[in-house]
Formats: structure tokens, C-alpha cells, sequence
């Protein structure tokens, strides 16, 4: 046997190694406290992943909505185009087809303030078009509700901006991995003791196992 050292490995695997290490060891009563000090820190380092995982989440359920609005516009546009409206309509709908043709197909691969400004210069080159045509067709319904994701986008932007939420992330994260990689160093040291010390079968069973899950993820 040797002291267990861990190495450089994902989020996703040090979660699995902690949690195989908690049912391994759990019937171990000598190691009990070092083990709760695992028990907690996993904890907490799970409710930070979350946290990570769902602020990404309500912004890229909002870019999604965001495009799936630019979207729904384009495809109203077209099909105003085979209704049978008047010759000075259809100037006004062709000059909106080419304003959501300029960026409107390509926003969703822009990077996200690229797409934010995109969108506010489809919005405002429509609000210079002929508001009482645009109302009497499809077409204006969408205009409210762009404005409205896209504002809700840039002010997600600008808190993110003002708090520096990533780099407070990537701190807090940090921290929770560490704690969470020290405990368990830890309580490897105690169960390396203790089976080096003892007789106890199921001791030395338990860090042979051990041992061995931490060389698979090496």
C-alpha cells in the first residue's frame, strides 16, 4: 500500500471518487469524523455546481428565446409576402425581409454581444418603416417581444458585468474543490494509518479499493 495522492481530474470525477469513497467507507467506525468532513464538503461542493449550472441555464434559456423570436419574425415576414396586400405594402414588407435578412438567419451562431446589437439594429431599422403597415399585417406583433428578450438579455449581461459573477464563480468553485480534494487527502492519510497499524481486514480491503478507483482516474 501507499499514500493515496490524487490527480488532476474534472469536476464530474472528483464528485464520483468522493462518493464512492463515502460508500466504501461508510460501515469504517474509526473513521467516521474524517469521513463527515468529506460528507459536508461534497455537499457543498454540489450546491456550487448547481448554482454554476443554473444561472448558465436562465441565460441560455433566454438567448434561446431570444432567437426562436428572431425566428418566428423572419418566417412572418416571408409569408406576408404571398398575401395579396397592395403595391405600397409590399415596399414596406420587402424593406422589412431585407433589414431581418442582414443578420437575422446568422444571429445565433454571432457571440452574444454581436447578437445583442445585431438585434437592436433589426428593431430599430423596422421602427423607421411605416408603423401602420407593419400593423396590419404579422409582423409588428414580434417587434414588442424581441425588444422586450433582448432587454432582458442585456440587463443579465450588465448585473453578470457589475457583480463579476463569472470570476466570483470560478472563486467560490475553487474553494469548494479544494476543501473537498483536502478532505478526502485526508481521510485517505487516517485510513493508510489505520490499516498500516492494524490487522483489520476490512480496513485494508477498503483501501485497496480505494486505491484502485483513484488509479482508474488517473
Amino acid at each position: 500500500m501507499k499514500i493515496l495522492c490524487l490527480p488532476c481530474i474534472e469536476n464530474r470525477q472528483l464528485q464520483y471518487l468522493a462518493e464512492e469513497t463515502i460508500r466504501i467507507c461508510q460501515p469504517i467506525t474509526t473513521i467516521q469524523p474524517a469521513l463527515f468532513k468529506v460528507k459536508s464538503n461534497l455537499d457543498s461542493f454540489k450546491n456550487e455546481i448547481r448554482k454554476g449550472y443554473g444561472q448558465n441555464k436562465g441565460k441560455n434559456e433566454l438567448e434561446k428565446k431570444r432567437n426562436r423570436l428572431i425566428t418566428g419574425l423572419m418566417h412572418d415576414v416571408k409569408a406576408e409576402l404571398f398575401f395579396p396586400h397592395s403595391n405600397s405594402q409590399l415596399m414596406v414588407i420587402k424593406k422589412a425581409l431585407g433589414i431581418v435578412k442582414k443578420f437575422g438567419s446568422s444571429i445565433s451562431r454571432l457571440p452574444i454581444w454581436e447578437a445583442t446589437s445585431a438585434i437592436e439594429m433589426i428593431l430599430n431599422e423596422l421602427h423607421n418603416l411605416d408603423k401602420k403597415v407593419l400593423n396590419e399585417t404579422a409582423i409588428y406583433r414580434w417587434i414588442p417581444l424581441i425588444e422586450e428578450a433582448n432587454e432582458m438579455y442585456k440587463q443579465i449581461e450588465i448585473q453578470n458585468s457589475e457583480e463579476d459573477d463569472d470570476t466570483l464563480q470560478l472563486v467560490q468553485t475553487y474553494s469548494v474543490v479544494t476543501k473537498l480534494i483536502d478532505s478526502l487527502e485526508n481521510l485517505y492519510i487516517f485510513l493508510f494509518a489505520y490499516a498500516e497499524i492494524t490487522e483489520n481486514k476490512s480496513l485494508k480491503h477498503a483501501y485497496s479499493r480505494i486505491e484502485e478507483l483513484v488509479e482508474s482516474l488517473d
